[in-house]
Protein backbone atom coordinates (compact mmCIF):
# COMPACT_ATOMS: atom_id res chain seq x y z
CA UNK A 1 0.00 0.00 0.00
CA UNK A 2 1.37 3.47 -1.04
CA UNK A 3 1.96 5.49 1.77
CA UNK A 4 1.64 8.48 0.53
CA UNK A 5 -1.45 7.81 -1.58
CA UNK A 6 -3.33 6.72 2.16
CA UNK A 7 -1.84 9.61 3.90
CA UNK A 8 -3.66 12.05 1.06
CA UNK A 9 -6.65 9.88 1.51
CA UNK A 10 -6.68 9.80 5.11
CA UNK A 11 -6.02 14.01 4.98
CA UNK A 12 -9.32 14.37 2.48
CA UNK A 13 -11.97 11.95 4.84
CA UNK A 14 -10.75 15.12 7.34
CA UNK A 15 -11.67 17.56 5.32
CA UNK A 16 -15.11 19.05 5.86
CA UNK A 17 -15.38 20.67 2.27
CA UNK A 18 -19.16 21.10 1.89
CA UNK A 19 -18.63 20.80 -2.07
CA UNK A 20 -20.29 17.99 -3.59
CA UNK A 21 -17.96 14.96 -4.72
CA UNK A 22 -18.73 13.14 -7.81
CA UNK A 23 -18.02 9.46 -8.08
CA UNK A 24 -18.67 7.05 -11.36
CA UNK A 25 -20.92 4.29 -11.32
CA UNK A 26 -21.72 1.63 -13.35
CA UNK A 27 -23.78 -1.28 -13.21
CA UNK A 28 -22.55 -4.44 -14.82
CA UNK A 29 -21.88 -4.04 -18.41
CA UNK A 30 -23.92 -0.67 -18.60
CA UNK A 31 -22.73 2.45 -19.27
CA UNK A 32 -20.91 4.99 -16.27
CA UNK A 33 -22.38 7.36 -15.24
CA UNK A 34 -21.54 9.91 -12.79
CA UNK A 35 -23.39 11.30 -9.09
CA UNK A 36 -22.24 13.75 -7.26
CA UNK A 37 -22.75 12.15 -3.22
CA UNK A 38 -20.14 13.51 -0.90
CA UNK A 39 -21.52 10.86 1.58
CA UNK A 40 -21.14 8.64 -1.14
CA UNK A 41 -17.36 9.57 -2.36
CA UNK A 42 -16.31 9.91 2.14
CA UNK A 43 -17.40 6.66 2.18
CA UNK A 44 -15.36 5.15 -0.29
CA UNK A 45 -12.42 6.89 0.10
CA UNK A 46 -12.94 5.16 4.06
CA UNK A 47 -13.38 1.57 2.96
CA UNK A 48 -10.61 1.74 0.47
CA UNK A 49 -8.50 2.73 3.43
CA UNK A 50 -9.29 0.39 6.02
CA UNK A 51 -9.21 -2.56 3.42
CA UNK A 52 -5.63 -1.23 2.72
CA UNK A 53 -4.97 -1.33 6.30
CA UNK A 54 -6.81 -4.64 6.89
CA UNK A 55 -4.60 -6.18 4.40
CA UNK A 56 -1.38 -5.16 6.05
CA UNK A 57 -2.90 -6.58 8.93
CA UNK A 58 -3.85 -9.73 7.44
CA UNK A 59 -0.34 -10.00 6.25
CA UNK A 60 1.11 -9.37 9.61
CA UNK A 61 -0.96 -11.84 11.41
CA UNK A 62 -0.19 -14.72 8.75
CA UNK A 63 2.90 -14.56 9.63
CA UNK A 64 1.86 -14.29 13.80
CA UNK A 65 -0.03 -17.51 12.99
CA UNK A 66 2.50 -19.52 10.84
CA UNK A 67 5.13 -18.90 13.54
CA UNK A 68 2.48 -20.82 16.01
CA UNK A 69 1.95 -23.27 13.44
CA UNK A 70 5.62 -24.33 13.43
CA UNK A 71 6.08 -23.64 17.16
CA UNK A 72 3.22 -26.51 17.63
CA UNK A 73 4.30 -28.27 15.32
CA UNK A 74 7.41 -28.93 16.91
CA UNK A 75 5.39 -30.47 19.90
CA UNK A 76 5.44 -34.00 20.26
CA UNK A 77 1.79 -35.26 20.68
CA UNK A 78 -1.31 -36.10 18.87
CA UNK A 79 -3.95 -33.63 20.41
CA UNK A 80 -6.35 -31.61 17.46
CA UNK A 81 -5.95 -28.16 19.62
CA UNK A 82 -3.37 -26.48 21.54
CA UNK A 83 -4.04 -23.80 23.76
CA UNK A 84 -0.91 -21.64 24.55
CA UNK A 85 -1.85 -19.04 27.49
CA UNK A 86 -0.05 -16.00 29.27
CA UNK A 87 -0.21 -13.26 31.36
CA UNK A 88 1.23 -9.95 30.93
CA UNK A 89 0.48 -7.10 32.87
CA UNK A 90 -2.25 -8.84 34.11
CA UNK A 91 -4.20 -9.24 31.30
CA UNK A 92 -4.43 -12.75 30.37
CA UNK A 93 -3.67 -13.78 26.50
CA UNK A 94 -4.22 -16.59 24.65
CA UNK A 95 -3.68 -18.53 21.52
CA UNK A 96 -5.35 -21.93 20.68
CA UNK A 97 -3.84 -23.99 17.57
CA UNK A 98 -6.22 -26.42 15.73
CA UNK A 99 -5.44 -28.83 13.60
CA UNK A 100 -7.83 -29.41 10.68
CA UNK A 101 -6.02 -32.08 8.85
CA UNK A 102 -7.77 -34.09 6.57
CA UNK A 103 -7.75 -37.27 5.17
CA UNK A 104 -9.07 -37.90 1.78
CA UNK A 105 -9.09 -41.33 -0.76
CA UNK A 106 -6.80 -40.56 -3.80
CA UNK A 107 -7.98 -43.72 -5.29
CA UNK A 108 -11.66 -44.74 -5.05
CA UNK A 109 -11.44 -47.57 -7.38
CA UNK A 110 -8.80 -48.84 -5.59
CA UNK A 111 -10.00 -48.74 -2.17
CA UNK A 112 -13.20 -49.78 -2.88
CA UNK A 113 -11.30 -53.27 -4.46
CA UNK A 114 -9.46 -53.47 -0.89
CA UNK A 115 -12.45 -52.88 1.14
CA UNK A 116 -15.21 -55.10 -0.91
CA UNK A 117 -18.42 -55.29 0.66
CA UNK A 118 -16.88 -53.15 3.64
CA UNK A 119 -16.55 -49.99 1.27
CA UNK A 120 -20.11 -48.63 1.84
CA UNK A 121 -20.12 -48.73 5.67
CA UNK A 122 -16.65 -47.30 6.00
CA UNK A 123 -17.08 -44.53 3.46
CA UNK A 124 -19.14 -41.67 3.22
CA UNK A 125 -20.34 -40.72 -0.62
CA UNK A 126 -21.34 -36.72 -1.30
CA UNK A 127 -23.31 -36.02 -4.18
CA UNK A 128 -24.24 -32.54 -4.40
CA UNK A 129 -26.73 -31.07 -7.18
CA UNK A 130 -26.39 -27.85 -8.69
CA UNK A 131 -28.19 -26.19 -11.31
CA UNK A 132 -26.42 -25.79 -14.61
CA UNK A 133 -27.18 -21.66 -15.75
CA UNK A 134 -29.78 -23.43 -18.65
CA UNK A 135 -31.59 -24.74 -16.12
CA UNK A 136 -32.19 -21.24 -14.06
CA UNK A 137 -33.03 -19.50 -17.18
CA UNK A 138 -35.72 -22.19 -18.63
CA UNK A 139 -37.22 -21.33 -14.48
CA UNK A 140 -36.63 -17.54 -15.19
CA UNK A 141 -37.87 -16.95 -18.68
CA UNK A 142 -39.82 -20.39 -19.92
CA UNK A 143 -43.55 -20.69 -20.52
CA UNK A 144 -43.96 -23.88 -20.90
CA UNK A 145 -46.87 -25.94 -18.98
CA UNK A 146 -43.99 -27.25 -16.52
CA UNK A 147 -42.62 -23.85 -15.37
CA UNK A 148 -44.36 -23.49 -11.81
CA UNK A 149 -43.26 -26.74 -11.36
CA UNK A 150 -40.41 -26.02 -12.27
CA UNK A 151 -39.76 -22.78 -10.36
CA UNK A 152 -41.60 -24.92 -7.43
CA UNK A 153 -38.65 -27.42 -7.28
CA UNK A 154 -35.64 -24.61 -7.36
CA UNK A 155 -35.14 -22.05 -4.83
CA UNK A 156 -33.18 -18.74 -4.54
CA UNK A 157 -31.01 -18.47 -1.34
CA UNK A 158 -29.52 -14.39 -1.70
CA UNK A 159 -26.37 -14.21 -0.31
CA UNK A 160 -24.89 -11.10 0.92
CA UNK A 161 -23.24 -8.99 -1.36
CA UNK A 162 -19.34 -9.24 -1.66
CA UNK A 163 -17.79 -5.40 -1.33
CA UNK A 164 -13.99 -4.79 -2.07
CA UNK A 165 -12.28 -2.31 -2.44
CA UNK A 166 -9.29 -1.52 -4.61
CA UNK A 167 -5.33 -1.57 -3.53
CA UNK A 168 -3.69 1.50 -3.14
CA UNK A 169 -0.36 1.64 -4.58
Amino acid sequence: MGNGAVQKLKRATELKDESPLTANVKCGRSKEYPVRDATLVQTLITGVILANEMRTLKEQQEGINEFFRNYVGELDGDAKTVKITAEYMEIPVEVAVTSNDKVVITNVEGLSELLGDRFADLVAVKTDYKPEKKLVEMAADGDGEDVETLRGLLKIKEGKARVAFGKIE
